[in-house]
């Protein structure tokens, strides 16, 4: 587990063990503007189900709709995977 924070103050803990399964790299490597539909599975490893809600929730704070942007999302879960690359390499 890798604990952290983002930039934007969303503490996590990190499943870095779920990054070097292939069905894990297999759905980041499809995410595209275009398709969307491996994010869920994305969040869910990598977070799990309560902290996917608190991911959403803290970033529907900071959004002036009030939405989880699904923009704002991937900026934050691109920002937690490269962390834990980084810690990987330690």
């Amino acid at each position: 587990m890798i604990k952290g924070k983002t930039s934007t103050g969303f503490n996590y803990e990190f499943n870095s063990v779920a990054m070097k399964d292939a069905r894990f790299i297999e759905k980041l490597a499809a995410l595209s503007d275009e398709d969307l539909s491996g994010l869920t599975y994305i969040l869910n490893a990598i977070l799990g189900e309560k902290q996917k809600e608190k991911l959403y929730d803290h970033v529907a704070k900071s959004d002036s709709d009030h939405i989880a942007n699904i923009k704002t999302v991937i900026a934050e879960i691109t920002e937690m995977i490269q962390a834990a690359g980084e810690e990987e390499k330690k």
